[in-house]
This record gives C-alpha cells, sequence and structure tokens, in this order.
C-alpha cells in the first residue's frame, strides 16, 4: 500500500501529466486557430489588392471615357461655332454671343434653329441682324407663353370696425 505521500505524489504527477497533454492539445488548437486566421487574412488580403487592382481599372477607365466624352463634346461646339459662323453675318453673330452672355438657354435654342433652317434648306443667305431679332421674338415669345401666372386672391379679413353696431351699446 502507498501511504497519503506517495499518492499526492502520484496524483500530482498524474494531474501534470494530464495538464501537460491538455496544455499540448491546446497549443496545437491554438497553433491550428491561427494557422486558419492566417490563411483567412492572406485570402482577404488577395482579394482586396485584386479588388483595389479592379477599382483602378475601373476608375482608369472611367477618366478615359470622360475625357474622350469631353473631347467630343468640345469637337461638336467647336463645329456648331464654324457652321454659326458661316450662316450669321457678322452683326447677327456679335448679337448672339451678347444673348448668350445674358440668356445663354435662349442663345442655344435660337442656335438650334438657324442650323436647323440651314439642313432644311431654308436659308438661302446668309442671316442678319434683322432675321436674327425675329428669332429672338419667336424664342422669347415661347419662353413667356410657357411661364404660368399665378394669382393671388386674399379673403377679406375681419375687421372690428366692420362689426360696430349702435344697437349693441344702447
Amino acid at each position: 500500500m502507498f501511504n497519503w505521500q506517495q499518492l499526492r505524489s502520484i496524483k500530482i504527477v498524474i494531474y501534470k501529466m494530464k495538464t501537460n497533454k491538455y496544455n499540448k492539445k491546446r497549443e496545437t488548437y491554438n497553433y491550428t486557430k491561427q494557422c486558419k486566421t492566417i490563411k483567412m487574412n492572406i485570402e482577404k488580403a488577395e482579394v482586396n489588392s485584386k479588388l483595389l487592382e479592379l477599382s483602378r481599372q475601373n476608375i482608369d477607365n472611367k477618366a478615359k471615357k470622360d475625357l474622350e466624352l469631353k473631347q467630343k463634346q468640345e469637337e461638336l461646339l467647336e463645329q456648331k461655332r464654324i457652321i454659326l459662323k458661316s450662316l450669321l453675318t457678322p452683326d447677327a453673330h456679335a448679337r448672339l454671343s451678347r444673348i448668350a452672355i445674358v440668356k445663354e438657354e435662349n442663345a442655344r435654342r435660337i442656335e438650334d434653329i438657324i442650323i436647323r433652317n440651314s439642313q432644311m434648306g431654308l436659308l438661302h443667305k446668309k442671316v442678319d441682324e434683322d432675321q436674327l431679332i425675329k428669332l429672338i421674338e419667336q424664342v422669347s415669345g415661347r419662353m413667356n407663353k410657357k411661364e404660368p401666372v399665378v394669382e393671388i386672391r386674399r379673403r377679406k379679413q375681419f375687421d372690428d370696425d366692420d362689426d360696430f353696431n349702435e344697437e349693441d351699446y344702447m
């Protein structure tokens, strides 16, 4: 038989062995868990780098498209200026440019009308200042007709003087 001290030392040894096994299991579990998290972090980093690269490419493509679109718009505006210069007399062109400074929308409409008329073959000579003034009146007449008229009617408010009856005070 064992005495109590021997039993205690045996229990301690057994406890140490168990805890040692437990610690080893826990260490291996922690190690595998750390490996998994590291692998996941690496995968996330790879995915993020791919997304970043794709977004950069997308931004580059968008910037290129915006630049091309801007260049096309500038070319169209330049062509429009050249066409208008060939269709208008210098006085009419100067008047139209002054209108563009004040009311750009009206000037664009007038320009569109002049270009459309020339494409339809309605213009046989350059548009002079008198013809331009007629176009301006037409466009401004259309603009004035489109604006709705708002009429505000106010009700007559109650006034204390209106309610004064001498009979009430006698």
